[in-house]
């Protein structure tokens, strides 16, 4: 029954390694019905909270006013749906009025969901989880350290490099790095990866 949707659902996904996390809402638009208020006013807590917010619309119905979104423009993409119930004539007007921050899609063909999810991984990588200066926070103290240790660990191999010392010794800062990073992935060092590391070395006794 329209407008009795309340609660949301939630999927993850990975799009080019960033994992993101879906909810899918009760829709929005003016309402007396307290049932679907209810519904509304949850979806806009929702909004609030979002990192990047997917604004999908009815393409049939792309030039109806909208007033009751309240979405934050700056994380917000518009996305109109169902292009393939559009004519070729309402397909041409939509390419000539095309914005940066909007997406044509079609759920029933698939088409410009690629594009959606570029969309989603551009604005992630562009907008957050960086500072000010560009440099990525990490927010996990075991993390950190890990870090921290891999990347002076390197700093010893390119000392060790630029001494012009032996090689053995730069297997073992390289070693040492690779240890760290994978503290942070779960993923332990095997001796396949070592010895492919140690094959590019003569490594003496």
């Amino acid at each position: 029954i329209p407008g009795t949707t309340r609660d949301f659902i939630e999927e993850k996904i990975t799009i080019n390694g960033i994992l993101f996390q879906l909810t899918d809402t009760a829709g929005l638009r003016e309402t007396n019905d307290l049932i679907e208020l209810e519904g509304v006013k949850r979806t806009k807590k929702r909004m609030e909270t979002a990192d990047i917010v997917l604004l999908v619309k009815d393409a049939m119905c792309m030039h109806e006013s909208d007033n009751n979104s309240s979405a934050d423009a700056k994380k917000t993409i518009e996305v109109f749906n169902k292009i393939d119930l559009l004519n070729e004539e309402q397909r041409r007007a939509i390419i000539k009025s095309s914005k940066t921050n909007i997406v044509y899609t079609s759920a029933r063909t698939g088409a410009g969901l690629e594009i959606l999810k570029q969309d989603l991984f551009d604005n992630a990588i562009g907008n957050y989880g960086k500072g000010e200066n560009n440099s990525v926070t990490v927010t996990n103290a075991r993390h950190f350290s890990s870090l921290r240790s891999a990347k002076k660990a390197l700093g010893r191999a390119a000392q060790t490099i630029y001494q012009k010392e032996s090689n053995e010794f730069i297997a073992i800062e390289l070693r040492s790095a690779l240890d760290s990073l994978g503290e942070i992935i779960g993923v332990v060092t095997t001796e396949e990866i070592l010895d492919r590391i140690f094959a590019k070395f003569c490594i003496g006794k």
